[in-house]
């Protein structure tokens, strides 16, 4: 709330004559003078004077100049030097259309008209201070002196916004930060950080846009960590989802609103993730159940309500409410984090498909006019798309990102402020810095507790995935999936030679499959336009033939050991199922009629192995059970309780598989005559929880993985954004 012009006063005025003051040589030269007297002034303007205390203002300059505000008595000795400066400043000025005073025994500075501007009535006349009533009603008063600390460095530190935009750093520190979330003026941001060494758990902090002031709101000891929080409509609290880091289990995980002065949570929801208020503020939306869909949750009642109800195949990410509060756009992924934008009215509805990328997508904004929607997709920075119906498409890119899309950094996670008066739009965003390299890992003839001797395997800038080692382990294919806007497939051998990019892409996403038996052609599905198929490419090049083209999500494939067939893992049937097509194309067969995913022939070509469809290409469980069905007559039967997905394979010695053990990972076989696994040793490193990959040579004696070698992330932000 400001403060409205008295007497031919603007505020306009009042603010152009405290940048000249603050332009002086005897306020430039004092930072923590300049920085009282810009902060009263602009508490004043707002409405905001009664709550002008000597302990509100100490707090605020010790936020933004540390040790030099620490008690009342300091305070007074600034003011008064303050009230000194201003009239040496007006001793030596001529003719000044504003003055701006500091009366003895109050820190509400008086505005009056001087000789240039208008004629001002007998006395003084200023911009009088709200009542103690309407005070109690203001935002900032509400919040109390921590925000009223944070308001003085943001105004301190606030220049005009220039013509064009500007890319500028919300936040450079060591560790990490993300889940950025503007508050409703727009001058404050809540984000998570963690801390080096890490990736650790997060906790969530409140930060101001424009300077360093910065305070931590949650402080819960590893494995608990914190995620998405977002400010209430009123700015008074923070939602956010509480869970154990890196899928530890907590006590007492969900969603969790709290004031932003700290103090006592509420839990409203033991389950569900990404919180949003509703606009009226009297409801919290959150995604939750399996498969998940949106649900409203009633603050008074905590009773839920479905508003986008779940799709049997698929599962729902982060989502956004529109500015009018009618619509719902959020992230729909057919696989784990690769799917798509839809929209959906909050009265209900079938939703609508608005992109078709079939890509990695982690967040999505609305712009303040509810006409575009802002959301990053992998490889390919930040897009903009409008909501108005027609076909999906994908818009275009957010102009003047170029430059941070690089082979090891993307822009994710987008938040958009709200303009106002005197302030942009402002565009947030999280620059996710990462380098995961290939490990070459030696395995033991026999059973071993120490750490598996490896060594790194073409070190590059990439996020580089292991994907498949050829029938006689000479070759390896893997992908690169941060490299660029189409990911590449790439083959070396084993020496790590003749490394070269194979065969014309065009997939925003990929997946290599497997090697044919004998050696010369891979299979590998791709989202392209949107769908992911099953497509074969022969290891010199030529052109990619696509084998399935059913609307339905199909990966995973893997050939039969005569070359007869492709297995591949299709959800056509409602859900994860194993099917099988001929190498040329034709109709496909089902296979498997329980669920299942992953299949591997074995190596007598009697059985084929899988994993349960538990384990969702959604990523919903971290573990399944690994099956097998006889080619022969079909019978399907459990072989072992759980094994990770994407870290288990055939070889010669059994079945190798990682397990997890109180943050270590273990390489494990089992034979093929035993019901009991042995641990072949323990690898000298964690793999990446968000790109597990591994593959294993034929014989058992050597896999290949990756390692994170560079994890760190920092906000940034576009200002103005239009």
């Amino acid at each position: 709330m400001q403060a409205s012009p008295q007497h031919g006063l603007s505020q306009q005025a009042v603010r152009r004559q405290l940048q000249n003051i603050l332009n002086s040589e005897m306020f430039s030269r004092s930072q923590r003078l300049s920085a009282f007297l810009r902060f009263v002034v602009e508490e004043a303007l707002e409405g905001r004077g009664g709550a002008l205390k000597e302990q509100a203002i100490a707090l605020a300059l010790h936020e933004l100049l540390p040790n030099s505000a620490e008690n009342d008595s300091v305070v007074r000795t600034d003011a008064r030097r303050v009230r000194d400066k201003l009239r040496e400043y007006y001793a030596e000025a001529v003719a000044e259309s504003v003055i701006i005073s500091l009366p003895k025994g109050t820190y509400i500075p008086v505005f009056t008209a001087g000789s240039q501007g208008v004629s001002p009535k007998p006395g003084p006349e200023s911009v009088p201070a709200p009542s103690r009533r309407q005070i109690s009603k203001l935002w900032a008063a509400a919040m109390g002196s921590f925000l009223v600390a944070l308001s003085i460095a943001a105004w301190w530190v606030t220049r005009p916004p220039e013509a064009s935009p500007r890319i500028l750093a919300i936040t450079q520190y060591p560790g990490g930060e993300g889940d950025p979330s503007f508050s409703p003026d727009g001058n404050f941001i809540a984000l998570t950080r963690w801390s080096p060494p890490g990736p650790a758990p997060q906790d969530v902090w409140l930060k101001v846009i424009h300077g360093e002031a910065l305070r931590q709101l949650t402080d819960t000891p590893p494995p608990v960590a914190e995620h998405n929080p977002v400010w209430s409509p009123d700015g008074k609290e923070i939602a956010f989802e509480r869970v154990g880091w890196m899928g530890h289990s907590i006590p007492n995980p969900g969603i969790y609103i709290v004031s932003v002065l700290g103090g006592a949570e509420r839990r409203i929801s033991g389950t569900g993730r990404n919180p949003r208020w509703s606009l009226d503020g009297k409801s919290v939306l959150i995604v939750d159940g399996r498969p998940a869909g949106i649900v409203e949750i009633n603050l008074d009642t905590l009773a839920r309500r479905y508003v986008v109800q779940p799709h049997p195949a698929e599962t729902t990410g982060k989502f956004a409410i529109s500015p009018d509060g009618n619509t719902i756009a959020f992230l729909r992924y057919k696989r784990a984090r690769v799917g798509d934008i839809y929209l959906a009215a909050i009265s209900g509805g079938e939703p609508r498909q608005l992109t078709n990328w079939g890509a990695g997508m982690q967040g999505l904004a609305w712009t303040p006019d509810g006409r575009d929607i802002v959301y990053d997709v992998a490889g390919h920075s930040l897009w903009r798309i409008a909501v108005r119906g027609g076909p999906p498409g994908k818009g275009n890119p957010v102009p003047g990102l170029e430059s941070l899309a690089t082979s090891a950094a993307r822009a994710v996670n987008p938040a958009i402020s709200p303009p106002g008066p005197g302030r942009p739009a402002r565009l947030a965003f999280q620059i996710q810095k990462t380098i995961v390299n290939l490990r070459m890992v030696e395995l033991p003839a026999t059973p071993s507790e120490r750490p598996l001797p490896s060594k790194d395997f073409l070190s590059s800038t990439r996020v580089d995935l292991p994907g498949a080692i050829s029938p006689d382990s000479e070759k390896i294919a893997f992908h690169s999936y941060l490299a660029a806007q189409s990911v590449p497939l790439w083959v070396v051998r084993k020496d790590g030679k003749e490394l070269h990019q194979i065969g014309p892409m065009n997939a925003p996403f990929l997946k290599v499959g497997a090697w044919s038996p004998d050696g010369r052609h891979i299979a590998y599905d791709a989202s392209i336009a949107g769908n992911s198929d099953i497509y074969v490419l022969a290891e010199d090049g030529g052109e990619p033939r696509r084998l399935t083209a059913d609307p339905a999500t199909d990966f995973d494939p893997s050939w039969s050991l005569d070359g007869r067939w492709i297995y591949f893992s299709s959800n056509r049937s409602g859900r994860p199922e194993i099917w099988k097509t001929s190498p040329q194309g034709g109709p496909a067969i089902q296979v498997t009629r329980t669920g299942g995913m992953e299949p591997r022939p074995s190596l007598d070509g009697h059985h084929l192995y899988y994993i349960d469809a538990s384990a969702g290409e959604n990523g919903l469980a971290r573990t399944a059970a690994l099956k097998a069905i006889a080619v022969e007559d079909g019978e399907e039967k459990v072989i072992f309780g759980a094994v990770r997905r994407g870290l288990w394979g055939i070889t010669t010695r059994g079945i190798l598989f990682l397990s997890e053990e109180q943050d270590v990972d273990w390489i494990n076989v089992l034979p093929p005559s035993g019901e009991t696994p042995v641990r072949l040793g323990r690898l000298p490193f964690l793999l990446p929880r968000e790109f597990p990959r591994m593959a294993f040579s034929r014989e058992g004696l050597w896999l290949l993985t990756n390692q994170v070698e560079r994890r760190e992330s920092d906000l940034m932000m576009i200002e103005p954004f239009r």
